[in-house]
């Protein structure tokens, strides 16, 4: 029985670094995502051509987030991120040519 608990409280700590560690790659691929947002705004009047690159790598990452949102775990941190992502879809609007 002590095994069963010891192997339980295990598999419960893999699933919360699981998580931490989830939580962090999204949050370092949004970060990458407004730094890109950034570059396209610079590059538009300075070196127009990279700007559609840029663009593709934002909403390959906005893809990533919403793939891997659904296995958050802690539901605070999945609110922040979605509202993360929200926000970079948003800057991702205003760059993108109509």
């Amino acid at each position: 029985m002590e095994q069963e608990e010891s192997l339980g409280e295990t598999v419960r700590q893999l699933v919360g670094k699981s998580d931490r560690l989830r939580i962090e790659f999204l949050d370092a691929d949004l970060d990458l995502g407004f730094t890109f947002c950034d570059t396209a705004r610079i590059e538009a009047d300075l070196d127009p051509h990279v700007v559609p690159k840029l663009l593709e790598k934002i909403r390959s990452i906005i893809g990533t987030v919403n793939q891997f949102l659904p296995r958050v775990e802690d539901n605070g941190e999945r609110e922040r991120i979605l509202a993360r992502k929200e926000k970079l879809a948003g800057r991702l609007a205003t760059i993108e040519p109509a």
